[in-house]
């Protein structure tokens, strides 16, 4: 079951999540307790799909500037980036 409820429009899942993208591989591997790419998608669909969706950074932004704000290979816990997202255009 998914408690967000930007999760059938967001890209998380088959776009992010499987891109061929070196940086964003590079970074899912270095995630704490992340093995493998399918380990990392897995644990965040349950991490911020599933539960706790208020604390991504997709859903942040989406929430605030809605779908058209949201860049493509932004990651769950880059809530950094977010925020200047939502500085730029707020």
């Amino acid at each position: 079951m998914f408690n967000c409820p930007f999760f059938s429009r967001c890209s998380l899942s088959n776009e992010v999540l499987l891109a061929q993208d070196i940086d964003l591989i590079k970074e899912y591997l270095n995630t704490p307790g992340v093995l493998t790419t399918d380990d990392f998608s897995k644990s965040y669909v349950k991490r911020y799909c599933q539960s706790n969706y208020n604390q991504c950074a997709r859903f942040q932004v989406v929430n605030n500037l809605g779908m058209d704000y949201l860049p493509a290979n932004l990651l769950p816990n880059q809530l950094g980036r977010a925020d200047e997202i939502l500085n730029n255009h707020l």
